[in-house]
């Protein structure tokens, strides 16, 4: 294990992230619908995936360049409030927003860059690490400036192709990658991915709490029960299993959390339609969001320990809980406290799963390290003792 030291995530991070939670609540709005449009369901994907893409962006400044001084704090409090204004813009009638929508999102980008500047010129030194980020951000705000021009002369399609555009910041650095992972401390990318997950876990306790009152409260009990496995079953892969010592590239990690927080966002809404709005689509969600969840959780196992690294009979295992869940929960689709019944075990037995795999791993390594000593023959009695 390389001996790297963890860079301390700092309060402005932690207030930055606060904006996040106002962002969340508009984009579960955009589904508080009785019948599912494809406006409505891309519009949604989307903005989830633009303020992922922003908070990736200002995180991997913070990681590499971050020094937590005057060029932070001035920079980072602007930025909370043009996310909150992108986030004011989000809804399914493009023409009225498209043009203060994509403003806010050009100025986010213009922004970092002009983080990345003053550094450099704090450093006395632009190094290609930071050319580049700084000649990718200002690209993305050429990007959005064409894109107003485009939306003030009418050059403009207000339909669901125009969402390419906004999705360009997402996948772009997909097709870009030239950055050197070296700079990068990945504790710090796992601590703040862990805290950007917690807090869109706070938005599915909020629904739970508003929602599920009087006389669905015992229903309302059993979804907080299963949402905290969920929680449990995050917070083991990242905070246990995942080696954080290790100088690797961040890529997967960041698009595993955005389609991980996608799903958190899906069951979210899922869970504010069941009781009375449209439970049919309540239920498509819930489910979607569940798997989604599941999904972009596995997608960050290849960052693991090694002892804790998948291997196919485990993803069996896994994607077999899977379907057997969403099969067990499709069954009691239609009986909102059996659902909550169901939803509240099952995911306590996935984890009881990965809880076996934990000790077998546990155990592997500690017979290894005593493999030819004296103490061998000591472990072995105890695990005797233990069996009878």
């Amino acid at each position: 294990m390389s001996a790297i030291t963890a860079k301390r995530v700092s309060n402005y991070e932690l207030f930055y992230d606060l904006v996040f939670v106002i962002a969340t609540s508009s984009m579960t709005h955009l589904l508080h619908v009785k019948e599912l449009s494809l406006r409505a369901l891309l519009t949604f994907i989307t903005a989830n995936f633009i303020i992922m893409a922003i908070w990736i962006n200002e995180t991997f400044y913070m990681n590499r360049y971050g020094e937590r001084d005057h060029i932070d704090i001035y920079t980072i409090i602007p930025g909370m409030f043009i996310i909150g204004q992108i986030a004011a813009n989000f809804g399914l009638r493009y023409e009225p927003i498209a043009l203060p929508f994509a403003f806010y999102i050009g100025l986010s980008y213009a922004l970092v860059s002009l983080q990345y500047y003053l550094r450099g010129k704090r450093m006395g030194t632009f190094p290609a690490d930071l050319k580049w980020s700084l000649g990718f951000n200002l690209a993305m705000t050429g990007v959005f400036a064409l894109s107003m021009l485009a939306i003030s002369i009418g050059f403009w399609r207000f339909d669901e192709w125009s969402l390419i555009i906004f999705l360009l910041p997402a996948y772009a650095p997909l097709l870009i990658n030239r950055y050197d992972h070296r700079l990068v401390n990945f504790p710090h990318i796992v601590e703040r991915c862990q805290l950007i997950t917690i807090i869109t876990f706070g938005e599915s306790v909020v629904a739970i709490l508003n929602e599920y009152k009087g006389n669905l409260l015992i229903t309302g009990l059993l979804f907080f029960v299963g949402m905290s496995f969920l929680f449990v079953s995050y917070i083991t892969q990242a905070h246990l299993n995942i080696n954080h010592h290790q100088a690797t590239k961040t890529h997967l990690i960041f698009y595993a959390h955005n389609i991980l927080i996608l799903g958190l966002n899906f069951f979210t809404v899922g869970l504010e339609l069941l009781p009375y709005l449209s439970p049919k689509l309540g239920f498509n969600l819930f489910l979607l969001g569940i798997f989604l969840f599941y999904a972009g959780l596995l997608a960050t196992t290849p960052y693991n320990k090694e002892r804790y690294q998948l291997k196919t009979k485990h993803w069996v295992i896994y994607i077999s809980s899977f379907i057997l869940m969403g099969f067990c929960l499709y069954l009691v689709r239609n009986n909102l406290f059996y659902l909550a019944l169901v939803f509240a075990i099952t995911p306590f037995l996935v984890n009881q799963i990965h809880l076996v795999r934990f000790l077998r791993a546990q155990n592997q390594e500690l017979s290894d390290l005593m493999e030819g000593t004296w103490t061998k023959k000591l472990y072995q009695g105890w695990e005797k003792r233990n069996k009878k």
